[in-house]
């Protein structure tokens, strides 16, 4: 995501479709929390578990739905091993992360930001 003054551009991978749309919305997400808010940034948790929540919505008719378990997080959530609340709580930069504890992190951040 490149946000400019006039107009911004995000890109995809479109090489595994099934991800494309999914990843676009949370990263969209992001971009929306951020320029819409005066708050300098957001505990972490808090930012990703939001993008998490909203990557899922869609229109089904009249009827607009939010909150579902994002693709590949439920076998987290059922599967997994969760990360502490102290480690959920003040995470920062995951980029150094195992996949495994960054994916359970998205996950556990998605389910706090549901319960919220």
């Amino acid at each position: 995501m490149l946000a400019a003054p006039w107009r911004s551009y995000l890109a995809i991978d479109a090489s595994q479709p099934e991800n494309a749309l999914p990843i676009a919305r949370h990263v969209y997400a992001h971009y929306v929390l951020h320029e819409l808010s005066s708050l300098p940034f957001y505990p972490t948790w808090y930012d990703e578990g939001l993008a998490e929540l909203l990557c899922t919505l869609h229109r089904d008719g009249d009827i607009i739905r939010v909150g579902e378990v994002p693709v590949g997080r439920a076998q987290w959530l059922l599967l997994g091993t969760p990360l502490s609340l102290r480690r959920m709580l003040t995470a920062r930069d995951m980029l150094r992360w195992p996949v495994n504890r960054m994916s359970m992190f998205y996950a556990q951040s998605w389910a706090l930001a549901h319960f919220f």
